[in-house]
């Protein structure tokens, strides 16, 4: 029989039942809190209070121009290293949870491995409904990383591609032992395109992430990834740019003369952080937003 984590009420903290009949959607805890499964078979999880904006995460356009960049096969080599340092660790009694699993491009390579489950939490409701679109096995949800929605120490690896996490919340779902494999940016990751954006690039401090990260884990493995796209302009490299917390910054006269341009070549750096949940958990300083 595969293993599972079980959801958590997201007001109350108690477990979600999985509804028992095939007609009924709604999934509900011993209080009387109720949620509906949607149509597509991803379910919403997070609270009003939870968003910071009316429609927060990646909007529709920002989730479509990411899959089409990524399906493109731009990032398959950061995929493969991804999977082949996850392939350990599974097995049809471990889960893996996927935080900030956008429409699911990473997720579903990794589910390839042979998981019992794998869960794919977002906070954005465009990128999950584009991710349940494309596979029904994976358990998606819409929720905050702040407040994961799953049971106590009931994964055994989590992952966290380019994307925010919280320390205390992702200890208390690992298994004791359970490993974490976090994804950042290395110190020359887009570079041309940040010199393109940007009168003075700052330079990225390659060990910050590691450094938040020591302070609740042990580490495993470091490992670093480098390539170059040649060639890349057009639609391509309009979709890259919105995938970067870059399009954010840039004001749209920048960011049409960026969309313009020819990259002859754009340095892909990336950092991969293999982590032990440590037997004894430390202490939590106050939270930290450390995005990359």
């Amino acid at each position: 029989m595969h293993q599972t984590a079980r959801y958590l009420c997201p007001v109350c903290h108690e477990l979600l039942s999985v509804p028992v009949e095939a007609c009924d959607k709604t999934w509900r805890c011993i209080n009387g809190h109720s949620f509906d499964q949607a149509r597509q078979g991803y379910l919403n999880l997070l609270l009003a209070q939870q968003r910071n904006s009316r429609a927060p995460g990646d909007t529709a356009e920002m989730v479509q121009a990411r899959s089409d960049f990524l399906n493109a096969g731009y990032y398959q080599p950061l995929a493969s290293t991804l999977c082949d340092l996850l392939q350990p660790s599974a097995g049809e009694q471990n889960v893996l949870l996927d935080l900030g699993c956008g429409e699911g491009y990473y997720t579903r390579q990794m589910h390839t491995l042979g998981w019992g489950a794998v869960y794919g939490l977002d906070i954005s409701k465009p990128a999950i409904l584009a991710a349940a679109r494309q596979n029904r096995e994976i358990h998606w949800s819409v929720a905050s990383m702040r407040a994961i929605p799953l049971e106590d120490a009931s994964v055994d690896a989590a992952t966290c591609v380019f994307a925010y996490y919280q320390a205390e919340e992702l200890l208390r779902v690992l298994k004791p032992q359970g490993r974490f494999l976090l994804l950042v940016a290395g110190p020359d990751h887009l570079l041309e395109l940040r010199q393109a954006i940007y009168p003075e690039v700052k330079e990225h401090d390659g060990d910050k992430a590691l450094n938040l990260a020591l302070e609740h884990f042990t580490l495993l493995s470091d490992q670093k990834l480098h390539h170059e796209l040649e060639n890349l302009q057009g639609d391509a490299l309009w979709q890259l740019l919105q995938m970067t917390p870059h399009f954010w910054r840039a004001p749209p006269p920048v960011q049409e003369q960026v969309r313009n341009q020819v990259f002859e070549k754009m340095t892909v750096d990336i950092r991969l952080l293999l982590l032990n949940k440590p037997i004894v958990e430390s202490n939590f300083p106050e939270d930290r937003d450390h995005h990359v």
